[in-house]
């Protein structure tokens, strides 16, 4: 594999992460202030 390839494959895994964790910071954070099952049922990561 090239290099340049391999930072390139690093940084997508990173970002993806990076944005899962957001995304369950989000979700967290809507259940904290809602406190509604229905809300956090839609935001909840498959």
């Amino acid at each position: 594999m090239k290099r340049a390839e391999l930072i390139t494959n690093l940084l997508c895994y990173e970002n993806r992460a990076n944005l899962m964790f957001a995304t369950g910071q989000t979700r967290n954070k809507i259940d904290e202030i809602y406190d509604d099952d229905d809300l956090s049922e839609e935001f909840k990561i498959y």
